[in-house]
């Protein structure tokens, strides 16, 4: 019997990061996270765990990841 393997794999990513001029922010999407609400009755939330060039991870929302994948891969990579 074929064995399945299911890996979770980094992906480049931009995050638009608000009230800066500084323009996107390169990042690694790692996963999505879920967060509880504020309140008993809000809603669930979820948000993209990035990890950015300085080391930081942080939670953001959907909206403001772009997602570079294929050729642009080597413009977002940190170096080693």
């Amino acid at each position: 019997m074929d064995e399945m393997l299911i890996k979770q794999e980094r992906r480049p990513c931009f995050v638009k990061k608000p009230n800066t001029n500084r323009g996107d922010v390169k990042g690694m999407f790692h996963c999505w996270v879920k967060e509880k609400g504020q309140t008993m009755y809000s809603p669930e939330v979820t948000k993209a765990l990035v990890e950015y060039e300085n080391g930081t991870m942080h939670k953001v929302m959907p909206e403001v990841v772009r997602f570079v994948d294929g050729g642009d891969f080597d413009k977002t990579c940190f170096s080693e």
